[in-house]
């Protein structure tokens, strides 16, 4: 986990802990902007079309995955005829993934599908590219 997480949450843990020892409530009253920033710092993007998904995949991760990972608005189709997704691709909607690996078909929550598709499918191939330089 990242320090931006855990650190404000620690803070508020601390300075609640203290407000209750001196029984002063004004600290607690100043450490609630600490939960604030840790939420916006933290909230996930939503994902509604290919922009915004390249985009999440981007920022999260740092690594471009056109052309492997692809939203889509109907993935019910992809679930039912598993035959239409190309092997080692995934395909988003706004609230599943369906990756294909193998020829072997996962059906994920959002965020965890995306995670897995690009550890499993983007991260290789980045590692043969750089390893041919």
């Amino acid at each position: 986990m990242r320090i931006v997480v855990i650190l404000p949450t620690i803070v508020f843990s601390i300075m609640t802990a203290a407000a209750f020892y001196f029984n002063d409530i004004l600290l607690v009253l100043l450490a609630l902007p600490l939960l604030f920033i840790q939420y916006f710092v933290t909230k996930s993007h939503e994902i509604v079309d290919q922009e915004s998904l390249n985009a999440y995949i981007k920022h999260a991760y740092g690594i471009s995955c056109e052309g492997i990972i692809s939203f889509t608005e109907d993935l019910e189709l992809y679930l039912y005829f598993p035959s239409k997704m190309k092997d080692n691709t995934a395909m988003v909607s706004r609230d599943k993934c369906v990756i294909k690996i193998n020829g072997t078909v996962k059906s994920m929550e959002v965020y965890e599908g995306i995670e897995e598709a690009v550890t499993k499918l983007c991260k290789p191939r980045i590692n043969k590219i750089s390893s041919l330089n």
